[in-house]
């Protein structure tokens, strides 16, 4: 049986399912018996409701362990303040403090065995998300203007990995974070949470 074009997009913007989904006046129209089949038929067809909540189960692993990687931290200024330093953002005063509390063997400073766990298993999420949205942009290429609600997904994890990763040796026996680099993993927590609103919606 052949369609009546090899455009994927008209496909999909010819959908029944997508007409009844945008037409605003009429919005119970989603429900009609007609439609719900359909939208039955394709979920266990395509296990697209299983692909959403394995999604959603691994993005909640990922915000899990960055909650977890970041509260197991403390805020630069406490550090800095117990090496008698004046808290700035210059990369060269971070180094001494980290350098300082690393010959003190401080143990709040101290990346112990259960950060290490944590923070490698952040690592695997982070890829595996990172993985999973490449196919999701590769697949809508070259139409990139629709990858829109994968955007704050994409910035929580690049965000995320600036806070979490061990740029230099003297960052990776401790788990104090430069000023900039703290801010930058602020900045990304509070982008993974609001994304996952997204997800329970898409869900």
């Amino acid at each position: 049986m052949l369609t009546y074009t090899d455009d994927a997009y008209t496909l999909v913007s010819n959908h029944p399912l997508l007409i009844a989904g945008s037409q605003s006046k009429c919005p119970a129209l989603v429900e009609h018996p007609y439609n719900i089949c359909l939208r039955d038929q394709m979920y266990s067809r395509y296990g697209f409701l299983k692909v959403r909540l394995l999604s959603f189960l691994l993005y909640g692993c990922f915000l899990g362990l960055l909650t977890t990687i970041i509260l197991l931290g403390k805020q630069p200024e406490y550090f800095f303040a117990k090496t008698d330093r004046n808290m700035t953002n210059d990369l060269d005063t971070c180094a001494i403090v980290s350098k300082n509390l690393t010959a003190a063997n401080d143990p709040e400073a101290l990346q112990t065995t259960s950060y290490k766990r944590v923070k490698y298993s952040y690592y695997t999420s982070l890829i595996i998300l990172a993985v999973k949205n490449f196919i999701f942009i590769v697949a809508l290429f070259p139409r990139i203007f629709r990858i829109a609600s994968s955007l704050p997904e994409i910035c929580a994890l690049v965000l995320s990995f600036v806070y979490v990763y061990d740029w230099t040796d003297w960052q990776s026996p401790v788990i104090i974070r430069c000023p900039i680099q703290y801010q930058i993993g602020a900045m990304g927590l509070l982008v993974a949470w609001i994304n996952l609103l997204g997800y329970v919606k898409r869900t």
